[in-house]
């Protein structure tokens, strides 16, 4: 079942007639073969998608995603039109992928077109049938949890889908490791035939740096730009919590992937060919052709996406600055939905006022540790929206450009075993986040009856919590 109350399926409630009476909100283009941020007669602000995430049609129903945020005033400001969270109550949900492998341990294709759940006896089952999604690889599908409004139900929530999971799985004589990256090599035919992968491929550096498996956070916010700061300042810290949950040891089937086996230098593709992804000599240079990573996610996640990693920028805290920038990446197709215009596999602002976390690992299936990271990373989330909130705009424009210069001077880092080795990131995409050394944790103590709860306490969690899932199902699978 597709999240009620998605941006696609609102605006799927939008007459043919309202659609083709909108106007581009910021510069003009031709709908019929770009894509921007549109305005309603009424002032309502929705995202039109570039003809090639639709497989080419031009009509605007099937492209065309509502945001909650109007054109306002005299000037045409922007202002957010969506529900004001309690930073005490706030909502949460995970998206999870994982892997399958036989009862020996071999890799098993378990959904090679994307859409169907193929089992070793022949019988099939649609990934629809169990509220599945598919994934970058034949070898895996992607899980989702309920929404909900406390740590204690986001646990059960999680728990309850992880354990539906495993005995799915074990009366097929399957299982998963828990990994956070696919451990074994392989090629290009081995990519989802779904038509959404089909069309991200191409957008990938390296298709053979994509076996990656998260346990992504996303949280509902309420405020696009206090946000947005806290967005800004979970980057210093992000390295912390991706090490925490780490579960990426092996690399083309070994425990022995040295960077110089699996990865070549920028420049040299003719010379020496054949490797998953080629780094920037400096940074090939710096992580030493020997070396044998604790972890490989990280890396991994760099090298094969358009960007991911830390912020190479801070997001910009001033909605109509980010929606300009959607605006921008969406024209020419640069991204899928403006979810991903702080980048394709960064920490994401997404289209209903939510913030998805995307370093947070898989903690080899151990589920405590990846619910106690949430819980951390949800109330950090939130404790920032509430400093951002006293900070004067004076204070706000002198911590962004102090941001803006940490982010230009950044040293990131790689584990190495113990130890970490520190490298510089590259104008486009930093390769880890800076080392931490200590983190100070205090409790706040605030009075939180100014803000607009979501919804009453007492209406039960029913949701799913998928932004991402609006972007796959909008390609070419069945409707939901």
């Amino acid at each position: 079942m597709e999240a009620k109350g998605t941006g696609r399926a609102i605006a799927e409630s939008l007459a043919e007639e309202v659609l083709q009476a909108s106007t581009p909100a910021f510069e003009v283009f031709d709908q019929n073969t770009k894509g921007g941020i549109m305005v309603t007669p009424d002032s309502q602000l929705f995202e039109l998608r570039h003809p090639y995430w639709a497989n080419g049609s031009t009509l605007l129903p099937g492209r065309s995603t509502l945001l909650p945020y109007r054109k306002s005033g005299p000037d045409g400001g922007i202002e957010y039109t969506g529900p004001r969270c309690d930073p005490t109550y706030y909502s949460r949900g995970i998206e999870a992928e994982i892997a399958t492998s036989d009862s020996s341990g071999r890799p098993y294709k378990i959904s090679p077109n994307g859409i169907e759940l193929v089992w070793p006896d022949g019988s099939t089952n649609s990934l629809e049938e169990f509220n599945f999604d598919p994934e970058a690889l034949q070898y895996q599908f992607e899980l989702a949890s309920k929404v909900a409004y406390s740590d204690e139900e986001h646990r059960s929530n999680f728990i309850t889908v992880a354990y539906q999971v495993e005995r799915l799985l074990e009366q097929h004589g399957l299982t998963h490791a828990g990994l956070s990256l696919f451990p074994h090599a392989y090629n290009e035919k081995e990519w989802s035939n779904h038509p959404y992968v089909r069309l991200v491929k191409p957008w990938m550096r390296a298709f053979r740096e994509f076996g990656i498996m998260s346990n992504q956070l996303t949280v509902g916010t309420g405020d696009p730009e206090a946000a947005m700061y806290a967005l800004n300042e979970y980057q210093k810290y992000a390295a912390a919590i991706s090490w925490a949950t780490e579960a990426a040891p092996i690399r083309d089937s070994s425990f022995e992937t040295t960077v110089g086996e699996h990865y070549g230098k920028q420049g040299e593709e003719l010379s020496d060919p054949g490797k998953a992804a080629y780094l920037p000599a400096e940074v090939f240079e710096v992580l030493g052709e020997d070396t044998v990573f604790h972890d490989h996610r990280e890396i991994a996640r760099v090298a094969g996406s358009p960007s991911a990693g830390v912020y190479s920028s801070p997001a910009p805290q001033d909605l109509e600055v980010f929606l300009r920038s959607a605006d921008h990446l969406l024209r020419g197709g640069h991204v899928v939905s403006s979810g991903r215009t702080l980048g394709w596999h960064t920490d994401r602002f997404r289209e209903q006022a939510r913030v998805e976390i995307c370093n947070i690992a898989t903690a080899g299936g151990n589920q405590e540790r990846v619910l106690a990271t949430h819980e951390l990373v949800g109330r950090f989330i939130m404790a920032k929206m509430l400093e951002y909130d006293r900070m004067t705009p004076e204070d706000r424009l002198q911590r962004l450009a102090n941001y803006a210069l940490e982010a230009a001077h950044r040293i990131v880092g790689f584990a190495e075993g113990p130890d970490a080795r520190a490298v510089e990131g590259d104008q486009t995409n930093a390769f880890a986040a800076e080392i931490v050394l200590g983190i100070e944790v205090r409790e706040v103590r605030v009075d939180l009856g100014c803000r607009q709860r979501c919804r009453a306490r007492s209406e039960p969690a029913h949701e799913t919590l998928v932004p991402a899932r609006d972007e796959r199902r909008a390609v070419g699978d069945a409707p939901r």
